[in-house]
């Protein structure tokens, strides 16, 4: 037992062993609380925008979370554990300072690194943030790989498949959004995705000289205007744009593609 005895820079206070460090930065080791706490003067890293905040950085081994929350402000909190990241204060710089803008976020992505591109294809990627999602409920709500509130998408990129085989049918791939046609002197029939996300948007053009059929999947509807249709074709020169939906029709809730095309 040593309450109230001092072991270097550190002293025993209330079963908890504390730190002596001055400038109101402080460590506490307590054992009782499962808890390792860190105060500091200081908030942020190298692109913080306000270190001036003071932090409360908290191992908590009861809630399984590593936190660090604001001196000044409680309320202001990031933190970390088995069931996600959290952080409500965007207070970070995104962009370099050379660059003369202020961009701030609660969390940023950059993704510096060194990825060899596939001869085949663009597989290989490299991102600032890469995100997927699997709901696996009896009864699944929508799985977004991101949700965002006013998505401000500076430059779009769709992901791209091609339908060039002679073969009776091809099926559109749930991750994809731009689908060409290469076909040449045949209809080539095309599946619809039935992964049944409302706004799903995909777009269809036909480059070759033959043309793309799309189907729908069994109970889906293809809609230009008031009436539905079994199928719908695509043409040399077309687009054709694709939103999924769900709406009554005589009552009956049905879903539905709406489509627009048009050429040149």
């Amino acid at each position: 037992l040593a309450e109230g005895a001092n072991i270097g820079d550190w002293f025993m206070s209330g079963g908890k062993i504390v730190s002596t460090l001055l400038d109101g930065n402080k460590i506490t080791l307590d054992a009782s609380a499962a808890k390792i706490i860190i105060e500091s003067a200081s908030s942020g890293g190298d692109y913080s925008q306000d270190t001036s905040l003071g932090s409360i950085i908290k191992l908590d081994a009861n809630a399984g979370t590593v936190e660090a929350r604001a001196k000044t402000n409680t309320s202001k909190v990031a933190y970390m554990s088995p069931s996600g990241i959290f952080c409500n204060n965007a207070e970070t710089q995104a962009v370099a300072a050379p660059s003369g803008l202020t961009r701030k976020a609660a969390i940023v992505g950059l993704g510096y690194g060194d990825v060899g591109a596939n001869t085949y294809s663009d597989e290989n990627i490299l991102a600032g943030v890469y995100g997927y999602a699997y709901n696996n409920n009896a009864n699944p709500a929508p799985a977004y790989g991101g949700y965002f509130i006013n998505l401000m998408a500076a430059g779009l990129i769709l992901n791209k498949q091609t339908i060039e085989t002679s073969s009776y049918s091809s099926y559109v791939s749930t991750s994809a959004a731009l689908i060409i046609g290469y076909t040449s002197n045949n209809a080539q029939n095309v599946y619809l995705p039935n992964d049944n996300i409302q706004g799903k948007i995909l777009f269809f053009k036909q480059m070759g000289s033959g043309s793309m059929r799309l189907y729908p999947y069994g109970g889906q509807l293809i809609y230009d205007d008031n009436s539905a249709n079994d199928n719908y074709d695509v043409f040399c020169g077309e687009m054709l744009i694709a939103v999924f939906t769900k709406v009554y029709i005589n009552s009956v809730l049905k879903q539905v593609w709406l489509v627009s095309k048009f050429k040149y």
